[in-house]
């Protein structure tokens, strides 16, 4: 009979997807997204320098979030799923393709959501926060823990240090030796990569696997591929773990011969990336030779139990949940540069269409035998000025279009005065007049199509690319 064992997916697990980010830098940053919160290290970074990147990370480690709609996700493979942690909010959580809605957590047993009776399938969890407008509500999550099948006997771990001669280098690798890693118990050498595609793998026999590696501020994303299947991630982070979970994957056929791989993905030498240990999870197995502590987290064999057991308080007084408060000028001044723009335009706009009225009564009256059924008010260039007006609409956006429309009040003048000196001195020889006017209408006409096409070019996009006070 198949028994079952549970293993912990703790926050601070780069295995763990968090949105819009996983942590947004520098002090209390939960009114924006997610930060995470180490007790045994004075809580959040301090914003006070830029020298707190990298800190060490001690004690209890938590995600806290005060942004509505901000959200994580993981998959497993198992049966049964617990979130833990506390919110005085309202979550959504969604299973696969089931969601369900406007939940609450107890404060009393630190469990904010747990759902057993799973097909024994790969499933994909996703949390997502709600809090009230304008309120001080939050959410703090700790881990999760997962519940999967053996498919027989006790469970083993067989732990594979970044050392052994099992596991196989590919590209450029070295070994460094760094205080308290990968425990404070424990320091021993690792290895690490700043190049880009260098791999490591491992060939095994087990049921369950799981990476571990050590994160520091410079760390990258990272793809781990499990028997031809890939899986990627973003290893960053602002502070410094010394054995943190990269990857874990169960269920597999414990038969069957696998192989993993796990590659940087820095594209940049100052990317860095660290293997720890990979631990393989069998079922009566022998460890041999092998010996020493597992290096993370062990599993706990269990009868199908959803538990958070942590022994920290949650939602403490210390946390504060402060909107950060907008820039005044940040959208104002944007607004007026748009409707500066606007009315700019209007105003050119008006200004063109008085002359265009004035020039054709002077031209009626000079030349009232002109014959006006052949000109065409487009030109031969029309169709080149429609596109530089697309595409720089396209490409530059508002600040484009202000400049676009301020080129005809520049040149406007000069041109005005030399049609007004030709236009006296065709009154006294009526043998150029008709080729003076022709070369007049010519360019009001080039005037008026200039403008229909940059006002046509603006109706085909229906909106910017991309507005000044975005958030991204």
């Amino acid at each position: 009979m198949a028994s079952g064992w549970n293993f912990t997916l703790d926050d601070s697990s780069s295995f763990i997807s968090y949105y819009p980010a996983e942590d947004t830098g520098l002090g209390n940053g939960t009114a924006i997204g997610w930060d995470p919160y180490w007790k045994g290290s004075g809580g959040f970074l301090s914003a006070s320098s830029v020298e707190n990147y990298g800190k060490q990370a001690f004690g209890q480690s938590l995600h806290i979030t005060c942004l509505d709609g901000a959200s994580l996700a993981f998959q497993f493979y198992g049966h049964s799923v617990c979130l833990c942690g506390a919110t005085n909010g309202t979550f959504d959580v969604s299973i696969d393709n089931t969601i369900y809605a406007n939940l609450t957590s107890n404060g009393d047993d630190e469990l904010l959501y747990c759902h057993a009776g799973l097909d024994e399938d790969v499933h994909y969890v996703n949390l997502t926060a709600h809090f009230d407008p304008h309120s001080r509500q939050q959410l703090q999550f700790d881990f999760a823990n997962v519940t999967s099948n053996l498919s027989t006997g006790t469970l083993q771990e067989v732990p594979y240090s970044n050392m052994d001669a099992e596991i196989h280098y590919s590209g450029k690798w070295g070994t460094v030796t760094i205080p308290d890693v990968p425990s404070s118990t424990s320091t021993t050498p690792i290895h690490n990569t700043t190049a880009a595609g260098s791999s490591a793998s491992l060939n095994f026999t087990g049921e369950a696997v799981a990476v571990y590696g050590f994160r520091d501020w410079g760390n990258w994303k990272y793809t781990v591929t499990l028997d031809g299947s890939r899986h990627d991630y973003n290893g960053s982070t602002l502070w410094e773990l010394p054995d943190s979970l990269l990857f874990f994957r169960a269920g597999l056929e414990p038969s069957m011969t696998h192989n993993i791989a796990i590659t940087n993905d820095g594209a940049e030498t100052f990317y860095k990336f660290y293997l720890n240990s990979i631990s393989v999870f069998t079922a009566n197995a022998t460890l041999g030779s092998l010996q020493g502590p597992p290096p993370g987290p062990s599993p706990s064999v269990s009868s199908d139990i959803c538990a958070c057991l942590s022994d920290q308080p949650y939602l403490t007084d210390s946390i504060d949940c402060t909107p950060v408060p907008e820039s005044p000028t940040h959208h104002h001044g944007d607004a007026g540069i748009i409707i500066g723009s606007v009315l700019g335009s209007l105003s050119g706009l008006l200004l063109v269409t008085g002359v265009v009225i004035f020039l054709l009564r002077r031209i009626r009256r000079s030349s009232p035998t002109h014959d006006s059924d052949g000109i065409s008010p487009f030109m031969a260039t029309n169709g080149e000025s429609s596109r530089q007006v697309h595409t720089l609409v396209q490409t530059h956006g508002v600040s484009e279009k202000r400049a676009l429309a301020a080129q005809p009040l520049a040149t406007l003048p000069v041109q005005i005065s030399q049609v007004h000196s030709a236009m006296t001195a065709s009154s006294s020889q009526s043998g150029v007049g008709p080729a003076l006017v022709d070369r007049i209408i010519e360019l009001i006409a080039d005037r008026i199509d200039r403008r229909t096409a940059g006002q046509a070019a603006d109706a085909d996009d229906s909106e910017p690319p991309r507005y000044p006070d975005s958030a991204v």
